[in-house]
């Protein structure tokens, strides 16, 4: 890194370290703060999930055949601490220089050549280091520890009882194995700046009621020696249409406004196209300089007195939402979940879809999956980590913990709010009241998010969670249905989608219901070896991979009769699912507007 004036980023995604250790032995015994032979340790890529790193390495056969990703179970009770020596030119006098990681999973500790520069909690949330006081001049040595994964419970258990901040899916689902990942699943850059440092860098674009003009106001974060002026710059397609000049506030924030003529407005899927703009923020000393995108649209939620609203408008239009509930596209995560996402995002939009619910279960999604929807019109109703767990649904609610909700869910927020696919936040996924009610604004779980919303993202919904109530499910015997679940079944008696009961519910929102079905035989055959392909209800792979949740065999031999063909037996298992999936939603689009 030289001299030069304004900001220098080197990537330092590749070939790092790896190496673990007994819990806390590492901070024990200050091994943190020493010098290693890296050379002895595994080589290993970032970013990666250690899981995918050990199996790369030979070190794990692959998690999801068979029955092993019990032998994997191992890496969760270990910390693990990723290693990299950096060459280095001094820094210059009125230099400063930051570690900026994207996602880290989860609570970890950063040390630079012995010196703790950071501490971090949260997936999915990035966070920067200052490092200059700390850099030598030539070698460094950088080391992330991340610490053995808080003990938690399952899909089944009691809500209350959370206190780490990652989504419980890893823990076992009921269609997932347990694998609680761990490592660096994002970027990591080395910045140098000048004396200040921009950061948090947000907008919001709002077009007018006619849809000729647009204001666009913006704010960024300066770090630094009060009174830094800013040049904010707006462009697309490689021309500036708009800029102005700030200086930072008392608050450490720089904000300007302004106008765009005749702009080209951000469409859901369906509706028109996904123009996007981008912005720049930058020090006029050449300090520093960040950028975003960012599309001009409008969302507003409408529905009848009393109820939530529910029905989508985006840019003056009313919309049907046609989409999926999305869980992690690789439990693994990391580039090969971005990878895997990308092709299911291309495949939502073919679909004719415009809305992903991401699933409160689950980590919040990446910033590669907020670009894909960007630019795909898909949009996006993220809720954070926390789902029900069976035998009690109702969220933690002591100070402690919501204190450090409250500081994560900031990061989270700010990550995402410039993306003009985010349409609105959530809870979690199918919280509860003690009286078993939905989740109301009421408790102290939903107050401290909504709270964060609404300091951090003015202006974008917020739920309690999903679904809303006043019922839980899809009951035609209840007064009142907003937002609901349910049914994930055909029905054994008598065999198939559930027809009557859905001919009598008009819920106002529809947001998560299903059918099970086979995986193709192919797909068995990739996974699993010949001794655990049996189709018995009980057999030990099938349980383990969510079959006990799922097992869906004695309907299928209701409506077909035994098959003994595997082939024929996947094929009416897989008929059954798109009846039912046809039947349901084609029955909820008739039902539009009420529906919505």
């Amino acid at each position: 890194m030289g001299a030069g004036g304004g900001p220098e980023v080197r990537d330092l995604a590749g070939e790092w370290r790896l190496a673990d250790d007994n819990p806390n032995e590492w901070e024990w015994v200050h091994r943190a703060r020493r010098r290693h032979d890296l050379a002895a340790w595994l080589p290993v890529q970032v970013p990666s999930s250690v899981q995918e790193a050990l199996w790369r390495a030979g070190r794990l056969a692959h998690p999801y055949r068979d029955l092993r990703s019990r032998d994997a179970e191992w890496v969760e009770h270990r910390d693990w601490i990723y290693g990299r020596d950096l060459i280095l030119e001094p820094l210059p006098a009125g230099r400063r220089a930051f570690l900026e990681f994207d996602a880290v999973d989860d609570v970890c500790e950063v040390y630079l050549n012995g010196a703790r520069v950071g501490v971090h909690e949260g997936p999915g949330a990035p966070f920067p280091c200052e490092v200059g006081p700390a850099l030598a001049a030539g070698a460094n040595q950088l080391l992330v520890v991340i610490r053995a994964p808080r003990a938690e419970d399952p899909q089944t258990g009691r809500t209350e009882r959370t206190r780490g901040l990652q989504g419980r899916m890893g823990y076992g689902w009921d269609f997932a194995p347990r694998l609680v990942r761990v490592g660096i699943l994002g970027g990591v850059q080395l910045r140098q700046t000048g004396p200040h440092r921009l950061h948090d860098f947000w907008l919001r674009a709002e077009p007018a009621p006619d849809g000729r003009a647009a204001t666009v106001a913006l704010a960024v974060g300066v770090d630094g020696l009060p009174g830094a002026r800013v040049r904010f710059a707006v462009g697309r397609g490689g021309r500036e249409v708009a800029a102005a000049e700030a200086a930072a506030g008392a608050d450490g924030l720089a904000r300007a406004t302004l106008d765009l003529r005749a702009p080209a407005l951000w469409w859901p899927n369906g509706l028109g196209r996904q123009p996007l703009y981008r912005a720049v923020a930058a020090c006029l000393d050449g300090s520093d300089r960040v950028e975003t995108t960012f599309g001009v649209r409008e969302i507003r939620w409408e529905g009848p007195a009393g109820t939530w609203p529910l029905t989508l408008v985006v840019n003056g239009r009313r919309l049907f939402q046609r989409g999926w509930n999305w869980v992690p596209a690789d439990a693994m995560g990391g580039p090969r979940a971005d990878r895997l996402a990308a092709r299911l995002l291309r495949l939502a939009r073919a679909s004719g879809a415009n809305i992903l619910r991401c699933w409160g279960g689950a980590d919040p999604e990446t910033r590669a999956f907020y670009d894909a929807c960007d630019r795909l019109g898909l949009l996006v109703w993220q809720e954070f980590p926390l789902s029900s767990a069976g035998i009690s649904n109702v969220p933690p609610a002591d100070p402690a913990y919501l204190d450090r909700l409250a500081r994560y869910a900031r990061d989270v927020v700010a990550a995402r709010r410039n993306h003009p696919s985010l349409a609105l936040w959530g809870g979690g996924n199918e919280l509860q009241e003690p009286d078993g009610r939905p989740l109301t604004p009421d408790h102290p779980y939903a107050r401290t998010l909504a709270a964060v919303v609404a300091a951090e993202d003015p202006g974008r919904a917020f739920r309690p969670g999903s679904p809303l109530g006043p019922t839980f499910a899809a009951d035609p015997a209840a007064a009142d249905l907003w937002d609901v679940h349910g049914p994930w079944e055909y029905g054994a008696d008598p065999p198939g989608p559930q027809y009557a009961r859905f001919n009598a519910i008009r819920p106002l929102l529809h947001s998560e219901l299903g059918a099970p079905g086979e995986a193709s035989l192919a797909t068995q055959r990739r996974w699993l070896s010949p001794g655990h392909r049996s189709r018995q209800p009980g057999a030990p792979a099938r349980r383990h991979h969510g079959g006990a949740w799922w097992e869906d065999r004695a309907t299928v031999d209701a409506l077909f009769g035994p098959i003994a063909d595997d082939d024929l037996a996947v094929l009416a298992s897989q008929w059954l699912q798109a009846e039912a999936l046809r039947y349901y939603v084609e029955e909820s689009r008739r039902r539009w507007p009420r529906t919505a």
